[in-house]
């Protein structure tokens, strides 16, 4: 503890007669068994806190100011959460007596955002400008407020990127894990704490919830907050990421995909519980490793909102790790590679399945990500004009965003292959997989050699190609940018395209037809240096997920010959963005490709683009009334004959074979 004040202003925070904890004092940090042992229940310690109090540093007292305005328009906006919010009230339709009650008491509000100088020029107060003609003045100044308290938080996430506080790799878990917060900043004078703020997480939560369920509960018909209901999914993801709940929200695994789509195709009459990720009560019963896997993926999604430091390196990776009561050994002097790795593989014996996009950093260190820590944030899929979220961080689900994928393997430093790496998991070699083609990434049109699935050609281009673009074409734009830097000209000199192809077999069993033996494409970015002899490249499916990598061998494994990983295989599709290529032990593949629904934006009943021999589509029979009224009246009976499938779900289903006995290297 820094000084004997500081401490009395905890306390203070804190409040009277209540036993507290410290983690600066209440921690020996001289004990190395003792910090492994309690690391490893902080988890325990924040999420079963009663309170959990926040003392923010002197430069950060801005930020402090923003929350205190923030919880201000919370409290208003939630005044009003039942007559205005909770009655669905319509556009031009607001009350006269509840307009200028609103009004009336908003009026010291709007003065107070006034009075935040990192406000005042940069929230707009001026009701008079705001919302639709057909608007009175009640409405657009409670558009405003509305409009002005999303705003807010977008300058609370760009403030908290340079904050000192958001930056201490320790301070992570008490602001995530807690069910609430009080807050209060220190004086910059070295004086009395500035007045606490109390209820700051769920006060933000329960306001935002509120506005975005009554945005896209009505649609069209709603009160117009300065955004439309098919981005407002989107706008809460990042209310997600800055206040985590594991309480509120729910992770991709807990997700009815099916009651997601109806409640994107229609909100008003199935709800919208499922597009913001929120968990249904009462809870159900769950697994340990259910629990765990929720806090792993809702707190790591929001760790990369700013970036981290510590003191030790290997902090960083215990600030997330002891959330989750993992065990493993800690020492505060491992490197982060070192860290990353022992955490990686407590993590995989607890049953969680991590997938690798990038081979890992250190020497002898096998499959561990070199780019772990992004991977386990949820990605925009950036070549769809409205930005969706695709649910599910990559290292978790196995997909990812294929523009954010390609910039993370250029950026990825040729040490990172694990080069002559000794791994006990069994390999098998894939039978007649082959490489195609190399295309050095220095090569302007190499995006143009990128193999997909689908392409978006077809009877409804027009319509598709409104929403999407192609991830070829965003690519090359990206690239071409003269406004930000994508991808240093240097990668690109130093890295090429591989395209593989791989045998395999189409149509199982299962669909009621015999085999039919094709190819698909896969690809990777790997560095031009491990490229020199091609003949030495083979495709292999590795021993601890079961997915297929390029390597690069050195003799025969039989023989002891050495090995170089250099890069994870992927499928990608311009709909749905790029994935590993995950096999079981019989060589069988499924890849579920589904698309990300908007509210405003329905595109269903077109013909189906030629899928080839690995695509499926699946029935949704659950939906005949939805499909009938996509295709129209008279178009069909029943949902089982309903073609195409009105979500666009397809799976891509193959059948790999390997090619003599597993082997170890």
């Amino acid at each position: 503890m820094a000084s004997l004040g500081r401490l009395h202003r905890l306390l203070r925070l804190a409040g009277p007669d209540q036993p507290i904890w410290v983690d600066a004092i209440s921690i020996n940090q001289s004990d190395a068994q003792e910090l492994q042992d309690l690391l490893g229940i902080m988890g325990s310690i924040y999420a079963n806190a009663q309170h959990v109090g926040v003392l923010l540093p002197p430069r950060d007292v801005i930020i402090a100011d923003i929350l205190d305005v923030l919880c201000d328009m919370a409290r208003l906006l939630l005044k009003f959460e039942y007559t205005i919010f909770g009655a669905r009230v319509h556009i031009g339709s607001l009350p006269a007596h509840l307009g200028n009650e609103f009004f009336q008491q908003s009026q010291p509000l709007m003065e107070k955002v006034r009075s935040v100088q990192c406000l005042a020029a940069t929230v707009d107060t001026q009701d008079d400008v705001f919302g639709h003609d057909s608007m009175t003045k009640e409405e657009r100044r409670l558009g405003l407020v509305c409009h002005s308290f999303f705003e807010l938080l977008k300058i609370f996430q760009s403030k908290t990127e340079t904050a000192e506080y958001w930056s201490r790799a320790w301070t992570f878990q008490e602001w995530s894990l807690a069910r609430d917060i009080s807050l209060a900043a220190e004086s910059p004078t070295d004086g009395p704490i500035r007045p606490i703020l109390t209820g700051v997480k769920q006060l933000i939560l329960r306001a935002a919830t509120m506005l975005c369920e009554y945005t896209l509960s009505l649609g069209q018909y709603a009160l117009w907050f300065g955004f439309s209901r098919g981005t407002a999914p989107v706008l809460f993801a990042s209310v997600r990421s800055l206040f985590p709940s594991e309480e509120l929200f729910t992770y991709y695994g807990e997700i009815d995909r099916h009651l997601q789509k109806r409640q994107a195709a229609f909100t008003s009459t199935n709800g919208c519980h499922s597009l913001l990720r929120l968990r249904p009560r009462p809870y159900p019963p769950e697994s340990a490793v259910v629990t765990r896997q929720r806090r792993l993926c809702l707190m790591l999604n929001s760790l990369d909102v700013t970036k981290r430091r510590a003191r030790y390196v290997a902090d960083l990776v215990a600030c997330w790790a002891s959330m989750c009561d993992l065990q493993y050994p800690y020492d505060r002097d491992d490197s982060l590679d070192l860290a990353t790795f022992k955490a990686v593989t407590a993590l995989r014996n607890a049953g969680i399945r991590v997938f690798n996009f990038q081979c890992g950093g250190g020497v002898g260190l096998t499959g561990v990500d070199y780019w772990f820590l992004r991977y386990t944030v949820e990605t925009v899929q950036r070549n769809r004009r409205d930005s969706p979220v695709v649910p599910g961080a990559p290292a978790w689900t196995g997909r990812v965003d294929t523009i954010q994928h390609y910039q993370m393997a250029l950026s990825l430093p040729d040490h990172a292959c694990e080069r002559y790496q000794v791994s006990h998991a069994p390999w098998r070699y894939i039978e007649g997989a082959r490489v195609e083609r190399i295309v050095p990434c220095s090569n302007p049109n190499h995006v143009d050699a990128m193999p997909f699935i689908r392409s978006l050609d077809g009877p409804f281009q027009r319509v598709e190609q409104s929403v999407w673009w192609s991830a070829a074409e965003t690519i090359s734009r990206y690239l071409n940018s003269d406004k930000f830097t994508f991808v240093e000209q240097a990668a690109l000199d130093g890295h090429s395209l591989v395209v593989v192809t791989i045998p395999a077999s189409a149509a199982p069993p299962r669909r009621g037809v015999p085999y039919d033996f094709s190819s698909f494409q896969a690809w990777a970015i790997c560095p031009n240096y491990f490229l020199k002899h091609r003949e030495k490249l083979f495709v292999a499916r590795e021993g601890i997920n079961g997915t297929l990598v390029l390597c690069l061998i050195d003799g025969t494994p039989e023989g002891g010959g050495k090995f170089a990983t250099l890069a994870y295989l992927v499928i990608s599709d311009h709909k749905c963005g790029s994935f590993l290529i995950a096999t079981d032990k019989t060589g069988r593949i499924e890849i579920r490709l589904e698309e990300q629904l908007r509210s405003d934006i329905s595109i269903s009943g077109s013909e189906p683009t030629e899928l080839g021999p690995f695509l499926t589509q699946e029935p949704h029979s659950d939906l005949p009334w939805l499909f009938a009224r996509y295709l129209g009246p008279g178009k069909c009976t029943s949902a089982t004959e309903m073609e195409p499938n009105a979500f666009h779900d397809y799976l891509f289903e193959a059948k790999v074979s390997f090619i003599g006995n597993e082997f170890s290297l």
